[in-house]
């Protein structure tokens, strides 16, 4: 069975942005990915200017980069502070390129279509047809009105939060040149561990999904 993560994004509000702006957030955008990929059974695509795709073959990790891709732009911390539209499905594909937009499948096509019907900065997340119903999306929308009301800083406490799965306070504060005390502060105020229990979440939730499909059709 072949099951890929695929996230769709956009970046909100791309044609406010000055041109130093919007080269500095691609430069930054580019470097990012290819560090955080790296390695990863995972490519992108940047298009249309202001969107870009990224699929997961190791689908596991797909909300937790999902999620720090966004703190991180949210963050201001290489580039200008930016929000953005997310659009996260699992499943099938009938081809794998090194470039999403030539890779065809369900999860590809779900995912596009997805962020097409998203609220601007909202994050989606949806599995196609044919794969166990995991049901989050109540938690999304939970989710989600508390993504809207995060600050840079906040954003940028998460990022590491996030990145590094829960280092010890005094990691981030060190890389963020901050006290322990404001690092707890942004920690409780931007609701680290209702995000940390909303991406786990979805990780033992797919490994269960995904692990009673394969049994299904081996039998």
């Amino acid at each position: 069975m072949n099951i890929v993560a695929v996230l769709t994004t956009d970046i909100v509000h791309s044609t406010k942005l000055s041109t130093l702006e919007y080269n500095s957030i691609i430069t930054t955008l580019k470097t990012y990915l290819d560090r955080e990929i790296d390695g990863k059974d995972a490519s992108y695509e940047i298009y249309r200017g202001d969107s870009f795709q990224i699929y997961f073959q190791d689908v596991q990790q797909a909300m937790r980069a999902s999620m720090a891709l966004r703190f991180y732009f949210r963050s201001g911390i290489d580039c200008p502070s930016i929000e953005l539209t997310q659009s996260l499905a699992l499943g099938e594909y009938e081809q794998l390129s090194d470039k999403p937009g030539t890779s065809v499948g369900q999860a590809f096509i779900l995912s596009g279509r997805a962020l097409d019907k998203a609220q601007r900065g909202e994050f989606v997340f949806n599995m196609c047809d044919g794969l166990p119903s995991v049901d989050l999306s109540l938690s999304t929308r939970f989710l989600n009105h508390l993504l809207a009301g995060l600050t840079e800083k906040q954003s940028g406490v998460l990022f590491y939060y996030v990145s590094l799965n829960g280092p010890e306070q005094k990691v981030i504060a060190e890389l963020l040149d901050m006290t322990r005390q404001n690092v707890a502060t942004h920690l409780k105020r931007g609701g680290a561990d209702l995000i940390r229990a909303y991406i786990e979440t979805y990780e033992a939730l797919i490994s269960d999904s995904l692990s009673s499909t394969i049994n299904q059709r081996t039998r």
